[in-house]
């Protein structure tokens, strides 16, 4: 890791690390596969509540998801927790339907912005009007303004449990209160992605 790549964050940031995602293809529903297979590489990402995996962006085709040099497995980690995942730089994770391995990871710091989303956030209810007043109170325990957008509420699968979220997007927000909502997220479920918040232009599939 090269000098200043990270502007000595505090121990309680979050810092995303992006690895080189080597490998052919992932099944469609990959996501249960691969994060119990880095579990399995690195035991403390159960244990930390803030650890997140971004979804991997890759083409469908035939009801898998195809895999270019271009594909990266995006993971938050608080800041403490740097040199444990970089180790698992080279690692092969046994998945179906074909292993994957992972090659460089390039350490970033999480940029504040005044808008910002996540692509999909669970408050434990499928009810749009009660899942949106979680949320604005989840928002405002923070201290952050109500300044929010949210998506159709749709369904998903995280393992057995049926879950229902949608979209989200936080706005006019200050940096100190941006990077406040980038490191704590919200809701449950990081390891899928969810509550994962990134500057807004990054965002695929918000409505």
């Amino acid at each position: 890791m090269q000098s200043g790549q990270l502007s000595s964050p505090s121990p309680g940031d979050a810092v995303d690390l992006s690895f080189e995602l080597l490998g052919s293809i992932l099944a469609a529903d990959y996501a249960d596969g691969l994060w119990a297979a880095l579990v399995s590489a690195a035991p403390w990402l159960a244990d930390e509540p803030d650890a997140g995996m971004h979804p991997v962006r890759a083409a469908f085709s035939g009801g898998e998801r195809l895999l270019t040099r271009r594909s990266k497995l995006l993971l938050r980690v608080p800041a403490s927790r740097v040199d444990d995942a970089m180790r698992l730089c080279g690692r092969i994770l046994s998945i179906e339907p074909e292993p994957v391995s992972l090659g460089v990871a390039r350490p970033r710091m999480l940029q504040a912005a005044p808008t910002v989303g996540a692509a999909f956030v669970v408050s434990g209810t499928a009810d749009e009007l009660e899942h949106h007043r979680r949320l604005t109170r989840m928002v405002e325990e923070l201290g952050l303004p109500d300044h929010l957008i949210f998506g159709r509420m749709t369904g998903s699968r995280i393992g057995a449990q049926a879950v229902a979220g949608s979209s989200m997007v936080v706005h006019r927000l200050k940096p100190e209160q941006s990077l406040r909502l980038l490191n704590h997220g919200l809701g449950p479920h990081r390891s899928h992605g969810c509550g994962l918040f990134v500057p807004y232009k990054l965002i695929d599939g918000l409505d």
